[in-house]
């Protein structure tokens, strides 16, 4: 089974890794802030622990006493207080945190110390309660680590300066506790007793209202059981449904033979029905014996038509004479008919068989037909009867069924409301007799005794003087790492380049040491430089072999940290002016230019300009004159004797810095083309923070080499600095450390 891992997006990686550089340069740096001040970080852990151990004293008497407040076994206990009382059931709990505080209130604390009034003339109430409640402290014993192995035991312990003043106070104690315990249970069980009393006469009536309802529902509904009666009624209700349904098939068996005996007759009901009613008529059956004579005289023809059209053929006279005889009978018959409809009114179709000829069989079917319509009449009118007598026990048992759920939840009412009655009246009864017991509720298992002396009086080891001594030295260490802090923060420099790294999380590309000669600020180096005038050199400045190594190791960080990149821009950049950034910028120019590359330097610093200086170029015309007057680069950009590769473009001087603006486009122009003629431009830049057009600058190079002067760079400064980087998000390559 394959099992895909969740994808960490980079960018909480990167924030994680963060974090944990952050959180690891911390560490360095107090570390590095200890290492650098640990003589005073020393000498106040001595006098911390000086005074941790002089601050020691001598160890108190302590002694304590346990006390059982709840049975430890609550359900073998034959006590009918620890029955009843339920403060005390291991179901209920207790409240400890509330009872430890009552144990130590100022009204406990005011009992025992009149009890101790006594042993103590000399000391007042108010001390004894003071001491008290300095002294005396009571917890619940804990079993083990888990709040499932809390004990039922409380402790109380006692410090005192002698032993007989612990042991009178534990003893007082004990004693006040015992009787607080006893007061509380009688007073529990008067409290109980008294409230039973109130309920009683509450539950009695509540019964009484019970069961006077109920009375009042069997009266209404004249019953005695409501649910015997709604039995009684589900039953006659089932069986009124069975015979309403056995009738119904009896009915619908009827209808099936009366419909029979209709289709054999010819007749429907109503029709029989009329038949028989008008043959009572004496006129009617003159004209129906009147009609059933030419019926039966047309029936003869029909025979005897039948029996000629086998001899003759169908035109022949005996059967056009019977055709003829046939056709005026018919519709002398028809005419009859309708005589007759018209004449009695019978309210028929013209088309009914109720005057057709009738035989014997046909009587017989009539008859059949009347009794078969009888029975149905009969069923039907029982039906009608058993769904009456359905629908008013169906009405019956709806009613009865609300009376059974009223009379039921009265009688679980009843029930219950009589058995809070018989638990009341027996708990009433208990509560008598345990009231008339003074036995203690709680129980002294562990008496009075010193716990912090051996027998023989001498004291115990105790552990106060070592804490006592690893809290000053502690303190000691805490108070000295503030206070080296705070000198560190006041000098404002960093000390060593780890404390760069430590603070901004910025590579340190080198460390360059400057040259330690007299104080001149001509050569953007400051106190420690030799003055040298505009056409001379000072070979021991420019190529010093430490200095010149240490640059050799700049470009060695620079070419590997950036070889995946192009740079052919770097710009110089320092905060303040001995922080020695034309030194380096000429030394890193050097080694470059002697590794074969075609190195250009780019002075910007109007204000300091010292790179001419290095190199013995002219500095009467430069940077200014070309962007002033728009003049070409390749005029003004001037070969060094030091090196082929290496070429110097001066800041120039026959006009004010003022009006030379390095955001221009023009100075981006001039910037684009230099990149693409040279390996490497090294601009050597105006003081960071005293320029607005170095951002611009730097912005459109590849990198900036921040120069910071150790013990000497105001810190302050630099994270000036570093919050312009980050908000302008210019190009920083790491730092470059100098130092004398």
């Amino acid at each position: 089974m394959n099992i895909q891992l969740a994808q960490i997006p980079d960018e909480e990686l990167k924030q994680a890794q963060a974090r944990r550089v952050q959180v690891d340069n911390s560490v360095k740096l107090i570390f590095n802030i200890f290492r650098r001040n640990w003589p005073l970080v020393l000498l106040f852990m001595l006098i911390g622990g000086t005074i941790g151990w002089f601050s020691r004293t001598a160890v108190p008497y302590v002694g304590k006493f346990e006390i059982l407040v709840e049975p430890a076994n609550s359900s073998g206990s034959s006590d009918p207080a620890e029955l009843l009382d339920q403060s005390r059931r291991t179901d209920s709990g207790m409240d400890y945190p509330t009872q430890i505080q009552i144990l130590k209130s100022p009204v406990m604390l005011s009992a025992i110390a009149e009890r101790l009034a006594v042993d103590f003339p000399s000391t007042s109430k108010d001390s004894l309660v003071m001491s008290l409640r300095k002294n005396l402290s009571a917890q619940r014993l804990q079993g083990g680590v888990s709040r499932f192995e809390q004990t039922k035991i409380i402790s109380v312990s006692y410090a005192g300066r002698s032993r007989r003043e612990v042991l009178q106070v534990l003893e007082a104690t004990a004693d006040v506790y015992l009787e607080y315990s006893l007061t509380e249970r009688q007073n529990n069980i008067l409290s109980g007793v008294s409230f039973i009393d109130n309920q009683l006469p509450n539950v009695q009536q509540k019964i009484t209202d019970i069961q006077t309802k109920q009375q009042n529902l069997q009266r209404q509904y004249q019953l005695i059981d409501p649910s015997q009666k709604g039995q009684e009624l589900f039953l006659m209700n089932n069986q009124l449904k069975a015979q309403m349904n056995d009738v119904q098939s009896s009915i619908k068996e009827y209808k099936g033979i009366l419909a029979n005996l209709s289709n054999q007759v010819g007749l429907s009901v109503d029709e029989v029905l009329i038949l028989i009613q008008q043959r009572k008529d004496s006129e009617f059956q003159s004209d129906l014996q009147s009609l059933q004579d030419l019926q039966l005289q047309l029936k003869e023809i029909e025979n005897l038509m039948t029996v000629q059209s086998a001899r003759f053929s169908q035109d022949s006279p005996m059967i056009t004479t019977l055709q003829e005889k046939h056709l005026f009978l018919s519709n002398l018959i028809e005419e009859k008919k309708q005589t007759i409809l018209s004449k009695y009114n019978l309210g028929i179709a013209n088309d009914s068989n109720i005057l057709s000829l009738q035989n014997e069989t046909s009587d017989d079917l009539i008859a059949q037909m009347l009794n078969t319509q009888t029975q149905i009449e009969v069923l039907e009118s029982r039906y009608q009867s058993l769904a009456a007598n359905q629908q008013q026990v169906e009405q019956e048992l709806l009613a009865i069924t609300k009376v059974i759920k009223e009379y039921n939840e009265l009688q679980r009412q009843l029930i219950l409301t009589t058995n809070t009655l018989n638990q009341l009246t027996l708990e009433r009864e208990r509560l008598n007799v345990a009231g008339a017991q003074q036995i203690q509720p709680w129980q002294l298992i562990s008496p009075p005794d010193i716990i912090s002396h051996n027998l023989d009086g001498s004291p115990i080891e105790s552990g106060i003087s070592d804490k006592k001594l690893i809290a000053g030295v502690l303190g000691g260490l805490l108070l000295s790492m503030l206070l080296a802090a705070l000198l560190e923060r006041m000098k404002n420099t960093y000390k060593k380049e780890a404390d760069l790294l430590l603070n901004f999380n910025l590579p340190i590309l080198g460390k360059i040491p400057l040259p330690n000669l007299n104080a001149d600020e001509g050569l953007g180096l400051g106190v420690g430089v030799k003055e040298i005038t505009n056409n001379e050199i000072d070979s021991g400045i420019i190529n010093d072999p430490q200095a010149l190594e240490a640059a050799k190791a700049l470009y060695t960080e620079i070419y590997f940290k950036s070889k995946d990149a192009t740079i052919n821009a770097l710009a110089i950049c320092a905060l303040e002016p001995g922080d020695g950034q034309a030194f380096v910028t000429a030394n890193l120019a050097k080694v470059v230019a002697e590794a074969g590359k075609k190195v250009l330097i780019v002075d910007t610093n109007f204000a300091q300009p010292a790179i001419h200086k290095y190199f013995s170029v002219d500095n009467q015309k430069g940077l200014k004159e070309l962007l002033t007057y728009s003049l070409k680069a390749d005029s003004l950009i001037q070969q060094t004797e030091f090196n082929q590769n290496l070429w110097v473009l001066p800041t120039g001087s026959t006009i004010d810095s003022g009006n030379i603006n390095l955001s221009s486009n023009q100075f981006k122009e001039l910037m684009d083309s230099l990149a693409e003629k040279y390996d490497l431009v090294l601009y050597n830049a105006p003081m960071f923070l005293e320029s607005s057009d170095v951002s611009f600058l730097t912005s459109n190079t590849n990198g900036i080499l921040m120069i910071v002067r150790l013990k000497s760079t105001s810190q302050t400064l630099v994270r000036q600095a570093f919050k312009k980087i980050q908000s302008f998000n210019l190009p920083i390559l790491g730092f470059v450390a100098t130092y004398l």
